[in-house]
């Protein structure tokens, strides 16, 4: 059962390929800050990479999954983990 949270603390779960210093990557992290700074909880979810740290100082719960991965006969593992995380997160939106 996923866990709820009140309309005033939404969890919000960020996906994308990688971590690493380019435009989709520094939005990730100013839109991470951003709900940080209303309070509510920020959740990425990559392959990682050199802005992985950052977030981690920030206070955004980080998840390393190879959402990157091109190869079909990974997808299962993928999808499974994905949910996995989603529902312990308690996600209540997920951008990708």
């Amino acid at each position: 059962m996923p866990k709820h949270h009140s309309i005033t603390r939404p969890v919000i779960v960020q996906i994308l390929p990688a971590l690493n210093r380019g435009g989709v990557e520094r939005g990730t992290v100013e839109i991470a800050k951003a709900i940080i700074d209303r309070g509510y909880k920020a959740v990425v979810i990559s392959n990682g990479g050199l802005l992985e740290s950052q977030l981690i100082r920030m206070g955004v719960a980080v998840h390393r999954l190879p959402v990157h991965s091109k190869n079909p006969l990974k997808w299962p593992f993928i999808r499974s983990k994905l949910s996995d995380i989603l529902r312990a997160e308690g996600a209540d939106i997920v951008h990708v």
